[in-house]
């Protein structure tokens, strides 16, 4: 069930061929995300548990959802500085265009909502139309989530990589009203345990090892350093920098 097979299974739609290349050659970074998204959204289906075929579905979802980012000028992706409204605006215009490019092609319902509504959100106040969250479905919530992981994880011309637990944090912070809850909870409890036994950096130069998940803030484990415990969930002005 990895990507390589996805597509040899999708085969069937010889378009799909043509969308990706087209995708690697206009903009790499936006290829790459597009792989990670869909790698993010089969391990994210088997922690919940899916039939192989809706985590098929919903891998194929991630790997389309950003094909929209094809009609948007090379100079506004790339751009290192912040964008102007009028920019963002065009930036914004991505999801409708990929749903278009999907529906031409004869794609699958549930991928061109994919790629329609990935930036909505579940309390109204994403984008193109503000839907809450009863109208979204379950591969489109996923791919949300998938998407704003990889999204802060991952280098960007204007700022490096977030450390994964930032990330955590920064979701918890605000994810449980914009991204369905039960969905978020298990992506974060799954991507969080993955770490238990990594050697991580603190802010104050401190090195250990993450030992304890803190179930009500999972963005801020007990890590191990030498015969010393910091529970950084009761330590506010501590972070994990990166993880070595």
């Amino acid at each position: 069930n990895n990507i390589s097979d996805l597509v040899v299974a999708s085969a069937k739609h010889v378009s799909l061929f043509d969308m990706l290349h087209n995708m690697r050659e206009y903009n790499d970074s936006t290829y790459s995300h597009c792989m990670n998204v869909a790698l993010i959204c089969n391990t994210f289906a088997k922690w919940m548990h899916f039939s192989d075929e809706d985590v098929f579905t919903v891998t194929l979802c991630g790997l389309l959802h950003d094909i929209g980012k094809l009609t948007v000028p090379l100079d506004i992706l790339n751009k290192p500085s912040k964008l102007t409204d009028e920019e963002y605006n065009i930036i914004k215009q991505h999801p409708v265009n990929g749903y278009r490019v999907l529906l031409k092609h004869h794609m699958d319902t549930t991928i061109c909502a994919a790629a329609l509504l990935h930036h909505e959100k579940c309390d109204g106040s994403g984008y193109p139309y503000g839907l809450p969250g009863h109208r979204l479905d379950r591969f489109t919530k996923m791919v949300t989530i998938a998407d704003v992981f990889d999204a802060m994880t991952s280098a960007r011309v204007y700022r490096g990589p977030l450390c994964p637990f930032k990330v955590v944090e920064l979701i918890e912070e605000e994810g449980y009203q914009k991204y369905d809850a039960d969905y978020l909870l298990t992506f974060l409890s799954h991507i969080v345990n993955t770490y238990i036994s990594y050697r991580v950096r603190l802010n104050n130069g401190q090195e250990g090892e993450v030992i304890y998940i803190n179930q009500h803030k999972l963005g801020r484990p007990t890590i191990r350093c030498g015969n010393e415990y910091v529970d950084l969930s009761a330590h506010p002005e501590l972070e994990i920098q990166c993880i070595i």
